[in-house]
């Protein structure tokens, strides 16, 4: 039997325990945002971060890192969509440091569902990735 906690920790990070991976914790979480979320995996220099893009279409989204069994949440505000164009500005939260330097990320929504984008940095800062692709 699968059990899920979810709580509030400082700081603005969601602590999630499940008896099971990060990738089911992030799945389990993905599911609980029914069409709006995509299962985003990071791949960075020393390994790859299963995570959670909330992009709903209109209002604030937020990406959910899990990092030494805490998930990170960082703010995406705002979020623009043009038919099935998106476009955001973030600063990606991974572990305890302050994160990564701020990235503008355009992409768009699949005909199967999935997305695809680009991400470059927005002060010439070198950021770990330059695209991603998320499913639903």
């Amino acid at each position: 039997m699968r059990r899920l906690a979810l709580g509030v920790a400082a700081f603005g990070a969601v602590v999630l325990w499940q008896l099971s991976t990060a990738r089911g914790r992030m799945e389990s979480l993905q599911s609980s945002f029914a069409d709006s979320a995509y299962l985003v995996d990071l791949v960075r220099p020393r390994q790859t971060i299963p995570s959670v893009l909330y992009l709903p279409s209109s209002g604030e989204g937020a990406w959910y890192v899990p990092t030494f069994g805490i998930i990170f949440v960082s703010p995406i505000k705002p979020i623009q969509w043009t038919g099935r164009a998106f476009e955001f500005d973030a600063v990606l939260h991974v572990g305890a440091g302050p994160g990564d330097p701020p990235f503008k990320v355009k992409g768009e929504r699949q005909d199967d569902g999935s997305i695809k984008a680009s991400v470059e940095p927005i002060d010439n800062k070198s950021i770990p990735f330059s695209e991603f692709t998320g499913k639903r």
